[in-house]
């Protein structure tokens, strides 16, 4: 359970770090972007307190404030399931599916292991070895599906205000 939980969450944390670190490398400003980006990343900057360094090195905003908006620390906290990717892909506007099949019960049995709620042996005493490998499988097929959605979105720039939404005016 906890190895399977780690996949999920290190999974969601790495292919979310690399939405941000396409915004920080294609130098995308913050107007260039979707109106979720820039609530996203308004959000992610309103709650960070801007570092010493941020303010004593401003020279190119546009970056800047993508970098220093991104804390995967605060996001992420054992808190990863299906609702919880679906609720990052409304926020940032790529499609993952609705469910996945043992997620939820991986999630609670490593929160209840993490916490000190249940020992190892009494989280999978009277689990059957094929219900784990069950909920791996599951598990890879919607987290393969999850990757191939931010990949699309990466590659596709799904980030970006399409060219006729960028032209309208007040």
């Amino acid at each position: 359970y906890l190895v399977l939980y780690n996949l999920v969450e290190s999974t969601s944390r790495l292919y979310l770090g690399l939405i941000h670190t396409s915004l920080v490398n294609e130098r995308v400003a913050l107007e260039e972007t979707t109106n979720l980006i820039r609530k996203v990343v308004l959000d992610g900057f309103r709650k960070r307190n801007p570092s010493e360094r941020f303010i004593s090195d401003l020279t190119d905003i546009r970056t800047q404030i993508m970098s220093e908006c991104y804390d995967d620390q605060k996001i992420f906290s054992g808190n990863v399931d299906a609702k919880f990717i679906r609720e990052l892909s409304a926020k940032y506007g790529f499609r993952v599916p609705k469910t996945c099949y043992g997620l939820l019960e991986v999630k609670t049995r490593r929160n209840n292991l993490a916490h000190g709620k249940v020992s190892f042996v009494e989280c999978s005493r009277n689990e059957a070895e094929e219900t784990i490998i069950i909920f791996k499988d599951h598990i890879i097929k919607y987290l393969t599906s999850v990757s191939s959605s931010i990949e699309k979105f990466i590659r596709e720039k799904e980030y970006k205000l399409a060219k006729k939404e960028s032209h309208k005016t007040c």
